[in-house]
């Protein structure tokens, strides 16, 4: 590094940093940006995973009565198509 600073000195050659440092500095932003940006990201896919599993838990406890109440929501009438094709679409999920 001193024999590169004393060739410059002989020569009277300046070097000018700015735009090395400009362009350094928009790619450590840009990666700082990226790393947050991969932080939230697997933070969000972690509590959909948390909250699939909970659904999942819970609907396997009460799935029975869950399917009910939602049949009840529709005509008397409906109801047992509405069974039949819940049954064969969903491979009896409910």
């Amino acid at each position: 590094m001193e024999t590169l600073q004393s060739f410059r000195l002989k020569r009277n050659i300046t070097i000018d940093f700015s735009t090395f440092e400009a362009q350094l500095r928009q790619q450590v932003l840009g990666i700082i940006g990226m790393g947050f940006s991969t932080v939230q990201n697997l933070l969000l896919n972690l509590l959909d995973v948390i909250v699939i599993a909970m659904v999942s838990f819970f609907r396997l406890l009460d799935g029975r009565r869950l399917g009910n109440l939602i049949v009840r929501l529709f005509p008397p009438g409906l109801r047992d198509d509405l069974i039949r094709a819940i049954q064969n679409n969903f491979l009896g999920f409910f």
